[in-house]
């Protein structure tokens, strides 16, 4: 079982999953590869001319270099391993490679989303939401997620779908008691009559024990 599906209550669905634009991973890459190179250049110029000490130099630009190189690893999977989740009930933001970060916001507690993008958001699809909640202490930051508009347009859907979710409920409920309340009444005869013809018709097995005890409680609320 991953991190993530440990982090999920009974029941809940994932929506919408995002990262971080690729811009982030790659401007850090792009620093790491030009240090890189210039590591690479120097140690090829000191095996070429002959200085005394020049074994712990290449030895010393040897352990630069991997340092760099272990450094844009650790970026990488910084990268990849940050996520915003959206489920049928909160918002999540995952940090972290082997120690876990998370901070959540539940959709019914979330009041607004602000979102900010620059030019540069615009054209490559990048940008900052917050998620502004009824807690000023507990706003959520999404910085330079990519495609910004989606994820707030799916976050809006959801908000709206699980505050109906209980209306719906209610209505429901309402309807199947206004048909209980509505139902012609039973003289005691004809509901002992109901009952055994019921009791008959699933020592037959021709009903289930379910549709059986649906059909008894019906019976009995015409009382």
């Amino acid at each position: 079982m991953s991190y993530v599906d440990q982090l999920l209550a009974t029941n809940e669905e994932i929506k919408y999953e995002a990262h971080q634009h690729p811009f982030v991973f790659f401007s850090r890459i792009v620093a790491e590869t030009i240090m890189l190179t210039v590591l690479l250049a120097a140690a090829y110029f000191i095996t070429r001319t002959q200085w005394e000490g020049q074994g712990w130099i290449s030895l010393g630009l040897g352990v630069i270099a991997l340092v760099v190189l272990g450094s844009g690893v650790f970026d990488f999977l910084r990268w990849r391993n940050e996520k915003f989740l959206l489920t049928d009930r909160r918002v999540i933001h995952l940090r972290g490679i082997i120690n876990k970060s998370t901070m959540d916001s539940s959709l019914e507690k979330i009041n607004d989303v602000q979102m900010r993008q620059t030019f540069f958001g615009r054209m490559f699809n990048y940008g900052d939401l917050e998620v502004q909640t009824a807690n000023e202490n507990s706003d959520n930051f999404f910085g330079h997620i990519r495609a910004p508009l989606e994820f707030k347009r799916a976050m809006m859907n959801a908000k709206v779908e699980h505050d109906r979710a209980p209306n719906e409920y209610l209505n429901s409920a309402s309807v199947v008691a206004y048909q209980q309340a509505s139902a012609p009444r039973m003289t005691h005869q004809e509901i002992e009559e109901q009952l055994l013809r019921l009791t008959e018709l699933r020592q037959k097995n021709l009903i289930s024990d379910t549709d059986f005890d649906s059909k008894k409680r019906d019976i009995l609320s015409r009382m």
